[in-house]
């Protein structure tokens, strides 16, 4: 079985003085290899790709996104850590002033949330709630990742 598969990290906004804590984050992980090209002049909204990344149940890119945020002050992110045949793909996505997000990710890195966990969501939203007020302002924000989505989707225009 393979135990193999691929990380991508991708900037979509820093600053200098976060170098040195994205360089941190990514040697704590092992991941220090190609960094001089990453920072030489990076190219923000670029992905920085780790192939072969062996899998430990999907704790690399949780432990990597948790070290960005504690490392960095005007980094935003996103993280895709590839499912293979045996592993589900995770994702991460961060703005400052958003909450870290974590999520499954298909294929193509595009993240999505399990069905039975939204509807467990939604279950126990308080009774009256309508799914439109859950959705922009009580769960859906944190949990669906609305917030850090728009917050990304501004920094790529």
């Amino acid at each position: 079985m393979p135990d193999r598969t691929e990380l991508t990290l991708t900037l979509h906004a820093t600053h200098d003085s976060d170098r040195d804590g994205i360089r941190a984050a990514l040697a704590a992980q092992g991941l220090e290899h190609d960094l001089e090209g990453v920072f030489t002049d990076p190219v923000l909204g670029d992905g920085y790709t780790v192939e072969e990344l062996v899998i430990d149940n999907g704790t690399e890119h949780r432990t990597l996104a948790e070290a960005l945020v504690a490392h960095t002050r005007y980094t935003a992110f996103e993280l895709v850590h590839y499912p293979d045949r045996i592993h589900l793909g995770r994702y991460a996505a961060y703005a400052p002033g958003h909450d870290l997000y974590f999520a499954f990710c298909d294929v193509d890195g595009a993240p999505y949330s399990d069905d039975r966990e939204v509807a467990r969501w939604l279950a126990s939203a308080p009774e009256g709630m309508t799914v439109a007020d859950w959705l922009t302002i009580y769960y859906g924000p944190g949990l669906l990742g609305t917030s850090v989505h728009a917050a990304l989707a501004e920094l790529r225009t």
